[in-house]
């Protein structure tokens, strides 16, 4: 505030007070009247619907900016003004700077040929400021108070932030820039096994399983180093060495600049979400999977089958549908056990699955039937070459060579899109058909359905 003796003001003013008072007003640092004689002028810089200073008289204005003290003479009247310093640096400290002002204009005003020219001239600032000097200790008193206030406000929502963090079900931790811990909240603390006091200090890896490899950790602190959000699913170790799945989002705290001064790593423990998935995994593979040699199943063929079907007329390709079948396997069965025939069954899975290429399906139908899906062909001789791959690695073990036993197949194939089948059973049934003549054949061979070939596995078998 000015430096004033408020007691000898106040006498002066009440001998002045006779002139014409209508000429004090106060200024805000913006230019707007706080208060004006004219009531509707008054508080323009909550409004601003009255024009400021700035706009009305910009000489006079850029003059009182420059100086705390003095007198103007415009066109339009004369000018007797001097500061009050509001809010002192202490104070600033809390207050933002959109929110207080950092000084006020006392403002008096006489347009020419006043009678209160001559008064303003003999006592000058003293006669503006007395006035107003109780609104303007006022008006410091409640910029005081609001700082404050706004600064016990920050504390408040603080707390409130902590107390939030503290008694939230996510899994809280904050490190600083080398990842040392810094904090967990009590979520973290019940879902890893350890306490604060295990925890401060140490870095994250504590809680680490091992069941990630180096190129997991790898990515996530290139991520972060570049300043970036890094988010996935971590497989963690309790303290009691039981594995849990959190899934979290570690961010980089920058101090203003772009330096990362902290990571802050909000996390879900998803165990039993991951335990459901693996559930829902596993009557998956009892449904769709054959339990014997772990190919496709029957029940999952005709899904998978349309599919293939889908992308061959997609990418106008062509797909080889095969149906296998192991040659003298009811012999091999009787002979030898159905122990050893089920050795058979899985070693022809085996190779089945060694000899075709990824894009390639397999499924067991049952007893000593399998199907082959191959897709992508865009020429039948691509067809023959993958064929005679198959039959050519069928190789028995060296167990089953010492028992006698030769691992033999035969095969039918069917084309699609040729012929006039769409469906998938009727497409399987061609190729079976095909297989059968590849039996007659002698065995250990393949064949390509013909139309021919229903009739005459019809009459044979009437025969």
């Amino acid at each position: 505030m000015a430096n004033v003796d408020a007691t000898a003001l106040l006498n002066e003013f009440e001998v002045l007070f006779n002139g014409d008072s209508s000429a004090l007003r106060l200024m805000n640092d913006e230019g707007y009247w706080i208060f004006h004689p004219d009531a509707s002028k008054s508080f323009g810089f909550m409004t601003g619907i009255e024009t400021s200073m700035v706009e009305k008289d910009l000489k006079a204005w850029n003059v009182m900016t420059l100086s705390d003290r003095g007198k103007i003479d415009s066109s339009s009247g004369h000018y007797v003004y001097d500061t009050i310093k509001v809010v002192d640096e202490s104070s600033m400290r809390f207050a933002l700077d959109e929110d207080i002002d950092r000084w006020w204009k006392v403002v008096g005003f006489t347009p020419n040929q006043s009678v209160m020219s001559d008064v303003l001239d003999h006592f000058g600032w003293v006669v503006l400021f007395v006035p107003v000097f109780l609104l303007a200790s006022g008006l410091f008193s409640w910029s005081w108070a609001k700082s404050s206030h706004m600064h016990q406000q920050a504390r408040e929502a603080e707390k409130r932030l902590v107390n939030v963090i503290e008694q939230s079900s996510e899994l809280v931790m904050i490190t600083d820039a080398e990842a040392n811990i810094e904090y967990v909240n009590p979520a973290f603390e019940k879902v890893s096994g350890y306490s604060k006091d295990e925890l401060l200090g140490k870095n994250p890896h504590i809680v680490r399983s091992g069941k990630q490899d180096h190129a997991f950790y790898a990515r996530l602190w290139e991520t972060l180093k570049n300043g970036q959000d890094f988010s996935g699913v971590f497989v963690n170790k309790h303290k009691d060495g039981s594995f849990y799945y959190e899934h979290k989002q570690i961010t980089p705290v920058f101090d203003g600049s772009v330096e990362i001064i902290q990571f802050l790593s909000l996390g879900e423990d998803v165990t039993e979400q991951k335990k459901l998935e693996s559930l829902a995994e596993q009557m998956r593979e009892i449904a769709f999977k054959d339990a014997l040699t772990g190919l496709n199943n029957r029940a999952s063929m005709v899904d998978l089958m349309m599919k293939g079907m889908l992308r061959a007329r997609r990418d106008e390709t062509l797909m080889l549908v095969a149906f296998i079948d192991i040659d003298n396997f009811k012999t091999i069965n009787d002979k030898h056990g159905h122990e050893m025939g089920d050795r058979c069954i899985k070693h022809v899975a085996e190779m089945l699955i060694l000899n075709t290429r990824e894009t390639d399906t397999a499924f067991r139908l049952g007893d000593d039937e399998f199907v082959i899906m191959l897709e992508g062909f865009s020429h039948v001789n691509e067809m023959h070459t993958v064929l005679r791959k198959i039959l050519e690695g069928m190789v028995a073990t060296p167990e089953m060579h010492r028992r006698g036993i030769s691992i033999r197949i035969s095969i039918g194939a069917m084309i699609f899109p040729f012929g006039d089948v769409y469906e998938v059973d009727g497409i399987v049934s061609e190729a079976d058909s095909a297989m059968y003549q590849s039996k007659l054949s002698g065995g250990h061979t393949y064949t390509f359905y013909e139309p021919w070939m229903k009739e005459g596995i019809g009459l044979a078998k009437l025969g």
